[in-house]
C-alpha cells in the first residue's frame, strides 16, 4: 500500500431536520471534492528487493464507512483520465503479505490504474462525490499531509474525533452556519506512507485520527430534562424546607405522609416535563409542568395548614423555586454559582425565621 503524498478535502455540507413521529434527526448531504498527489515510485520503493510487482493488479482505493450513503456515482480521475470504480472484494489469505487491502470499518471501492510500471511523473488524483448520512461526518488522514476544509449551514457543530480543527467560525454568532479547517501532517498521522496492507488499520481506527464534526441539536429536550434532573435533590429539598417553615410558623402540623405526597408531586414534575417536551419543546413544557406542580402543592398546602394565606405563600415560594430551576437551565456558565448562592440563601432564611423557635419547649413564658 502507498498513501498519497499530499491530500485535500473540500466539503460543502447541507444539514436539515428530518422528523419521524415526535423525534427529530439532523441529516446531511455533503458535496465532497478530494484531491491527492501520489508518488509514482512509492509502491515500487515499498517492495522488497526480490519482489516482482504485479502492476496489472494495482488499484486505487477510496473508502467510506457505508457506501449506502453515496448519493451518486464516484467521479474519479487520474492525471485527467476518468477511472472506473467498482466495489472492492477481499478474501483474506494470511500467507500472502502483499495482497488486496484488508477490510476495516471502511467499505472500499477500487479502480485499476494503468501505466504504473513506467510512470515517471507524480499521479494527480481527483474524486468528486455526494455523501449523505446522519449526525456525524468525518474524514480520515488519507495522505502523508492531509488538509480538510468544511462549510455548513448548521449553527451548532460539535468537533469530535482524534484531531480538532486548527480554526473555525462556529463560535461567531454573527455568521450563519460554520466553516472549519483541519490539517494532519505526516508525523501526527501516526502511520508510514507506504508498507504492507495492515498499515491501513493504523489510519482507519475509528475515532483515533479522524477529523469529525457532529451536528448537535442545541434545543434537544432530552438534554434539557437531564440537566434539570441534576438539580432534583436540591429543589425537592427546598420545597421540604418551605413546608417545614410553614409547619413551625403555624399552629397546624403536617404528617410525614403529607411530606411524602409533596415529594411525589415534585418527582412527577420531571415526568410531566419530559412528556410535554417531546411534544412542544422545553420552554413551553417547563411552563406547563411547573404550573401544574406549583398549583397542586399550593392547593394542598391550604388543606394541610388550614390557611389560605399559607397556600398563597406556598404558591409564591414554589413559583420562585421553579423560576430558579429554569434560570439554572439557561445560565450554563454560571449555573454552579447561582445554585450555590441559592442554597446559601435558603439556609440563611430558614435560620432567620426559626431564630426564636423554642425547639425543646422549656423556655419560660415572658
Amino acid at each position: 500500500i502507498a498513501f498519497a503524498e499530499t491530500g485535500t478535502v473540500d466539503a460543502d455540507v447541507t444539514v436539515e431536520i428530518r422528523e419521524r413521529g415526535i423525534y427529530e434527526v439532523p441529516v446531511f448531504r455533503s458535496d465532497i471534492a478530494m484531491d491527492a498527489v501520489f508518488s509514482a515510485t512509492a509502491l515500487a520503493d515499498a517492495l522488497p528487493s526480490d519482489a516482482a510487482p504485479a502492476w496489472a493488479d494495482a488499484r486505487l482505493y477510496l473508502g467510506v464507512q457505508d457506501t449506502r450513503g453515496l448519493a451518486d456515482q464516484l467521479d474519479v480521475t487520474v492525471n485527467g483520465a476518468r477511472l472506473e470504480m467498482e466495489p472492492a472484494a477481499y478474501e483474506h489469505d494470511s500467507s500472502e503479505r502483499y495482497a488486496a487491502v484488508p477490510p476495516s470499518h471502511l467499505t472500499l471501492a477500487a479502480g485499476r490504474v494503468e501505466g504504473l510500471d513506467n510512470a515517471g511523473e507524480p499521479l494527480t488524483v481527483a474524486a468528486r462525490f455526494t455523501l449523505t448520512g446522519a449526525d456525524r461526518l468525518s474524514v480520515l488522514p488519507f495522505a502523508k499531509d492531509t488538509s480538510v476544509a468544511m462549510r455548513s449551514n448548521w449553527d451548532s457543530p460539535s468537533f469530535t474525533g482524534g484531531i480538532l480543527p486548527s480554526d473555525h467560525t462556529a463560535s461567531d454568532e454573527t455568521l450563519a452556519g460554520f466553516e472549519a479547517n483541519w490539517r494532519v501532517p505526516y508525523l501526527a498521522r501516526g502511520a508510514p506512507g507506504a508498507g504492507n496492507r495492515y498499515i491501513l488499520n493504523q489510519v482507519s481506527g475509528y475515532g483515533a485520527r479522524d477529523m469529525a464534526v457532529r451536528f448537535v441539536q442545541p434545543t434537544n429536550p432530552y438534554q434539557s430534562v437531564e440537566r434539570a434532573l441534576k438539580y432534583a435533590a436540591m429543589f425537592i429539598g427546598f420545597v421540604f424546607l418551605a413546608y417545614f417553615l410553614f409547619e413551625i410558623t403555624s399552629k397546624a402540623r403536617a404528617h410525614p405522609a403529607q411530606y411524602i405526597l409533596v415529594g411525589l408531586a415534585q418527582s412527577i414534575f420531571y415526568l410531566l416535563l419530559l412528556a410535554f417536551a417531546e411534544r412542544m419543546g422545553f420552554d413551553a413544557a417547563f411552563a406547563i409542568a411547573a404550573g401544574m406542580t406549583v398549583s397542586l402543592i399550593s392547593l394542598y398546602s391550604v388543606s394541610v395548614f388550614r390557611s389560605l394565606r399559607t397556600g398563597l405563600n406556598a404558591f409564591a415560594i414554589l413559583s420562585g423555586i421553579y423560576a430558579l430551576i429554569y434560570v439554572l437551565m439557561r445560565a450554563e456558565d454560571h449555573a454552579l454559582l447561582a445554585g450555590a448562592l441559592a442554597s446559601f440563601t435558603a439556609i440563611a432564611v430558614t435560620m432567620y425565621m426559626t431564630r426564636n423557635v423554642d425547639w425543646y419547649g422549656d423556655k419560660a413564658p415572658a
